[in-house]
């Protein structure tokens, strides 16, 4: 826990000082805690988590737990908006003059279908185009310099 601590400071310091961010997105898709899921478990005790509700609580990491304890979804375009223009927010509320750039992961996930993965990755690219509009037409002049900018590429 102190370790973690640790690297969550330096990560901290890094933000404030560092010139350029870059967010590179993989998928639209997310894992949800099932309405089956036990909220205590052998597996898993989800009893002490505050925030645990049945609305949607997405995880971060389900690998060491049964699959059935889990939902795979789509996100939906205005919800991975809602996300990245609250990822610039806090970027920028830590370092102003940082420019961010998005990329979109050119890594197809063959296991979804070629269907899926493109949805998935036009899902990231019309929020990534989204949050950003939105970011600048709420403050254009801040956007106007070449420090601070937010830019979106692909590869």
């Amino acid at each position: 826990l102190n370790r973690i601590n640790s690297d969550l400071s330096e990560a901290r310091i890094f933000l404030k000082t560092c010139r350029r961010s870059f967010i590179t997105l993989g998928s639209a898709y997310v894992f949800d805690i099932s309405d089956d899921t036990p909220l205590s478990s052998s597996a898993v005790d989800f009893s002490d988590v505050p925030s645990l509700s049945r609305d949607r609580t997405t995880v971060a990491n389900c690998h060491k737990l049964p699959s059935s304890y889990f939902e795979r979804r789509l996100q939906s375009i205005d919800e991975i908006t809602q996300h990245i223009i609250q990822c610039i927010t806090s970027l920028k509320s830590l370092n102003p003059d940082t420019s961010i750039t998005f990329t979109v992961s050119p890594i197809r996930h063959w296991k979804d279908g070629p269907i899926e993965n493109t949805l998935s990755k036009s899902h990231l690219i019309a929020a990534v185009h989204n949050a950003v509009n939105s970011v600048q037409s709420a403050s254009p002049s801040s956007m106007d310099e070449e420090k601070g900018k937010i830019e979106v590429d692909y590869f």
